[in-house]
């Protein structure tokens, strides 16, 4: 075929250098657009594949000995870490059961205190209405006592206006006493004996000294006004006369005058109108 026809076939021309392209298609730069997956072709190689296969082999043998050896064992260091951590968690863990523990006795503690505190108001509630009633009450078993003696002080005193019935109205009035001082002793109050005994500071109350040759000296000769006593307690002392030796006639020996002088007692040399110093409470 001459070159005019082919220049005027262009497809024949085509045809004739199919395999010239084919040829060169291998050679295809890679920045030409690739192919469709429905028009590209399968062009794995047997070569490549074994490639791949062979690769994929001799990585499973380099991870293999790792695999099964495990991990490296720990150096000194990381033990002494593990071991610190394992210690710092159980003192945490005693110090949470220690925490837990004092805040139950804290809440038991609170709440104890709590119930003693309304105790203790009560209490005090109760004392102080205690006391307001023996304060304002307190003396009512005295005062019912005492009625009676009353009652016989105003007979005494209706008998008083009958001139004739005096012997009636003492022995009446007598009786009234007699009953004041039980009524006083069912209540701790007694009354001091002091006329004959002798002189005791602690009860008795000196208001004068007088000579005496019958009575010893610091003897109480008089009793001006009783005492009484609450129990073990001074309620009042005897207001008392205590009597001394009496005085040294004139002429008497001197023997006399010391023996009177050794003798003399603390009470001697007081005048009878001198007043003694009160005795203790």
């Amino acid at each position: 075929m001459t070159e005019n026809n082919k220049e005027k076939d262009p497809e024949l021309a085509a045809s004739e250098g199919a395999p010239e392209a084919l040829e060169e298609e291998p050679t295809t730069p890679a920045s030409a657009a690739p192919a469709t997956p429905e028009e590209a072709p399968n062009v794995a190689s047997p070569e490549l594949e074994a490639a791949m296969q062979e690769a994929l082999a001799s990585l499973e043998k380099r991870t293999a000995p790792a695999a099964a050896e495990g991990p490296p064992p720990p150096t000194p260091k990381e033990l002494e870490l593990k071991m610190q951590i394992l210690d710092l968690q159980r003192r945490v863990r005693q110090l949470e059961q220690d925490l837990e523990k004092r805040t139950s006795e804290v809440r038991q503690n609170f709440e104890q205190g709590q119930r003693l505190k309304e105790h203790l108001e009560g209490f005090r509630a109760r004392v102080q209405k205690e006391k307001a009633d023996w304060f304002n009450y307190g003396h009512e078993p005295l005062a019912r006592e005492i009625l009676p003696v009353v009652d016989n002080l105003e007979r005494a005193l209706a008998h008083a206006a009958r001139p004739e019935d005096y012997k009636a109205l003492r022995e009446g009035v007598a009786l009234t006493c007699r009953l004041f001082l039980q009524v006083l002793g069912k209540f701790g109050i007694e009354p001091i004996t002091a006329l004959g005994q002798p002189f005791n500071p602690a009860f008795h109350e000196a208001m004068r000294a007088m000579e005496s040759a019958e009575a010893a000296p610091n003897t109480v000769v008089e009793e001006h006004q009783k005492g009484y006593t609450l129990r073990d307690r001074l309620l009042r002392p005897s207001m008392v006369t205590i009597s001394r030796r009496p005085s040294v006639p004139e002429g008497t020996g001197a023997a006399e005058e010391g023996e009177a002088a050794a003798g003399e007692t603390p009470a001697e040399g007081i005048a009878e109108s001198e007043p003694i110093a009160k005795g203790k409470d």
